[in-house]
């Protein structure tokens, strides 16, 4: 009686590794207005520049399986802060393997200190039931 619909989102996730693929991000694109929620995976530090600063996008996903080739700069994830764009955090890699947890703690922990804490996403992209956990669990992480 009390509880509300549930809505069900689309999401697109673009992985961008060539300036050109920022193309298809436009804003008057009509493949985007197809979609709820538009994330992005940027493959080196200039797409992630671009992606903070002038893409329409709601989330920037961060690579947690493997050592970022490039560091977090301050004035575009500032800009992406202000912009009301969220940076997402996966922790399903964290679970499966050694090495990918220590990936996993060390990107989160660099993107963490640059952020302060704000516009951070923490989501699973499980694969299998086994790999979700609860709330607790994943804050503890």
């Amino acid at each position: 009686g009390t509880s509300k619909r549930i809505k069900v989102l689309t999401r697109l996730t673009l992985v961008v590794s060539d300036p050109s693929h920022c193309n298809l991000l436009r804003s008057t694109s009509a493949n985007t207005r197809l979609y709820d929620i538009i994330a992005v995976f940027p493959k080196t530090e200039k797409l992630f520049h671009i992606t903070c600063t002038t893409l329409d996008v709601d989330l920037v996903c961060i690579n947690v399986t493997e050592k970022l080739p490039f560091y977090f700069r301050r004035p575009p994830v500032n800009m992406a802060i202000d912009r009301g764009i969220y940076f997402e955090l996966l922790y399903t890699p964290a679970i499966k393997d050694s090495t990918m947890r220590r990936y996993t703690i060390s990107n989160a922990i660099s993107l963490m200190q640059i952020c302060k804490g704000k516009n951070i996403v923490i989501s699973s992209a499980a694969e299998r039931p086994l790999e979700l956990r609860g709330p607790y669990d994943v804050a503890n992480l």
